[in-house]
């Protein structure tokens, strides 16, 4: 069997021929380079190449020692570049190398008998079995007898042998090859032809699968399948254009690809699934699979197909309510995700926000990454068992923004399946604002509580000690037990005070934008012994509400009353999110050892002691603020309080 082999490049060079190609077709030059040149002798890819022709069959054409060959191709690809192996077989070689596929090796050793390879009617290939025949076949030949009808089987009678010959056609349309067997084969070659008929009894017969075949603009064949599934008869469909019944929307693409088939062009691809009509208007889908034949010597097309309508309907339905899902996921008021093996495939607007990432940023990234580290174990937990139905209320945990930030989660899972694999969907609600509400609320039932002590404890004590001296005084009438009702009374007002001032700061419980001019100045106009400044920024608004002011009451009240100070300089900055708010004075100070202790509860020291509520109710209210509150020394004397709180979104 010879083969000649040689690659071409994807710019038609020829980059690479074994020692064969030059007998073939000549010597490579700068002149003929290209395989276009060389092989089909023209200045350009011709038509029936498939590499360059755009056509999807195997080609035979004339070498220069005018033997025909029949060509394999196949293509690969080293670095950016993609080659073409190209194995030229001489045409007998080849087509017995089919036919034994095809046949087995009866046909090469068992004497029944061999075939031709006609052209035109005149023998162009034949194998080794027909030799001691082969001139009287060659004469036939000469005389055009050999041109037989497709499929049908002549008799002839050659040197007292009687020899059936049966014909079929070739891929290449001009050729055929034709079976000749002696009586001695004629059970091995119908045994062949029956199973090739018995294939066809089932296409014609099948009401599945449509079979059409096309030439020119007719439907020249059609199964039983394409009456059943279309509602035409046959006569119907052979009186139609084949393209008619195929739906308006693909009909212009049907109708040229088809015609493109028909003349050995290469059209990808050859698999469909499009709606047609069938007679009576009603819309169905198919899946085609379109191609090129010979039928009945002459190049058709062929549609195979068979209805999937049900199944393109459930899909379409499947897509209408991903849609559906998708749309609603995107506009969901709540943060939702989806999760599969661990990673998050799927993100909403509104989860983006929360966390602050980009949705690129997201997709692939560990949903537990997002958890503070001290809440991922709980969360693992809580998931598990919602997914499990163990459990059905939402849970809450801590979750790290992109900026480091923590937000308060609510999250709820359930299980699903995400393009066709299991995954879990995840409501994600920001509850940040409810638990620092919730914080807010329970600091101030905690302050209740608190007064309620006072009220209890402090005002029974004071209560009891103005009646004790009340009646000392009345049995013994010294004077210094008038000095002892008096301070007692002087420090029930005070604890009065502090709790009207807590009143105040109970109020509404919701914080608001509070802008600092205003606190300040109406503080500065409330104590005339005393001089406040002001310095920075003073009109940035913070989150707070009207206890705001006893903050600085208190703290001024006791720069006077505590510290003997003349002056007070507040100081305020801005600080990202944030607002330091700084109260310096210059009075006697605060000693060390009890600058730790000046916001408990209760704390008083001194001659001049209040109740030791004052800062602890200033501490408890910034804390309710969401801030906090320190104190350092000022230099050269005094005391500083710094007061950090939340600037306000307009501030």
């Amino acid at each position: 069997m010879k083969i000649v082999r040689f690659i071409v490049d994807d710019d038609a060079k020829i980059a690479w021929h074994d020692d064969d190609f030059k007998e073939f077709f000549g010597e490579i030059s700068e002149k003929a380079k290209f395989c276009y040149q060389m092989i089909h002798k023209t200045n350009s890819p011709p038509k029936n190449c498939p590499v360059f022709g755009n056509v999807d069959f195997e080609i035979t054409f004339e070498s220069k020692k005018n033997q025909y060959l029949a060509m394999e191709i196949t293509d690969f690809k080293l670095g950016d570049k993609r080659y073409y192996l190209h194995e030229a077989y001489e045409l007998d070689s080849y087509w017995h190398k089919l036919i034994e596929k095809f046949f087995g090796e009866k046909i090469k050793h068992e004497i029944i008998g061999g075939y031709l390879i006609v052209k035109d009617g005149k023998i162009i290939a034949y194998n080794g079995n027909l030799n001691l025949i082969f001139d009287e076949l060659k004469k036939l030949s000469e005389e055009k007898i050999i041109e037989i009808e497709y499929g049908k089987t002549l008799k002839l009678e050659i040197n007292g042998r009687y020899l059936n010959l049966i014909a079929f056609p070739t891929v290449f349309g001009d050729l055929s090859i034709i079976f000749v067997y002696d009586e001695g084969g004629t059970k091995f070659f119908e045994e062949r032809i029956k199973e090739i008929e018995n294939y066809l009894d089932v296409v014609r017969n099948s009401e599945a699968i449509g079979v059409i075949v096309y030439q020119n603009d007719k439907i020249v064949y059609a199964n039983r399948g394409a009456e059943k599934l279309t509602g035409y008869t046959r006569e119907d469909l052979a009186s139609k254009p084949y393209w008619e019944f195929a739906h308006e929307s693909i009909r212009d693409v049907v109708k040229e690809r088809g015609k493109r088939r028909q003349r050995g062009e290469k059209v990808e691809p050859y698999l469909y699934e499009i709606p047609f009509y069938t007679k009576s208007g009603e819309i169905r889908w198919g899946k085609f699979w379109f191609n090129s034949i010979i039928y009945k010597g002459k190049p058709a097309g062929i549609a195979i197909f068979f209805d999937i309508t049900k199944e393109k309907r459930f899909e379409m339905e499947l897509k209408e309510r991903e849609k559906l899902f998708r749309k609603i996921f995107d506009s969901s008021p709540i943060g939702q995700y989806i999760v599969q093996d661990g990673k998050l495939v799927l993100v909403n607007k509104v989860f983006c926000k929360i966390t602050g990432y980009d949705e690129k940023d997201l997709i692939g990234k560990r949903a537990l990454d997002l958890v503070h580290p001290e809440d991922r174990e709980k969360v693992r937990e809580n998931a598990i068992s919602m997914l499990k139905g163990e459990r059905t209320e939402p849970y809450e945990y801590r979750a790290i923004t992109k900026d480091g930030k923590v937000k308060w989660i609510l999250e709820t899972v359930v299980p699903i399946d995400f393009d066709g694999k299991k995954a879990t969907l995840g409501n994600f609600m920001d509850i940040t604002e409810r638990k620092l509400a919730e914080e807010s609320l329970r600091k101030l039932n905690d302050l209740i509580m608190f007064l309620n002590r006072i009220l209890r404890h402090d005002l029974t004590n004071i209560f009891s000690a103005i009646s004790v001296s009340t009646s000392e005084y009345r049995d013994s009438g010294e004077e210094r037990y008038l000095d002892l009702i008096d301070k007692a009374t002087t420090r029930g007002l005070d604890i009065i005070n502090s709790i009207r001032s807590v009143e105040r700061s109970i109020g509404e419980g919701r914080l608001k934008s509070v802008k600092l001019r205003d606190v300040l100045q109406k503080l500065k106009e409330s104590y005339e012994e005393i001089n406040i400044s002001f310095e920075g920024d003073i009109d940035i608004a913070v989150y707070a509400d009207d206890a705001i002011d006893s903050i600085f009451h208190n703290l001024v009240s006791n720069s006077i009353k505590h510290g003997n100070a003349k002056n007070v300089i507040i100081k305020v900055q801005k600080l990202n999110d944030e607002c330091l708010i700084s109260v310096s004075d210059d009075g006697i100070g605060i000693r060390d050892e009890i600058k730790c202790r000046i916001f408990d509860e209760g704390f008083s020291f001194g001659s001049s002691a209040g109740s030791g509520f004052g800062l602890y109710i200033v501490r408890k209210t910034v804390e309710r603020y969401g801030g906090k509150i320190e104190v350092e020394d000022n230099k050269p004397r005094g005391v500083t309080f710094k007061i950090y709180l939340k600037v306000a979104k307009n501030g």
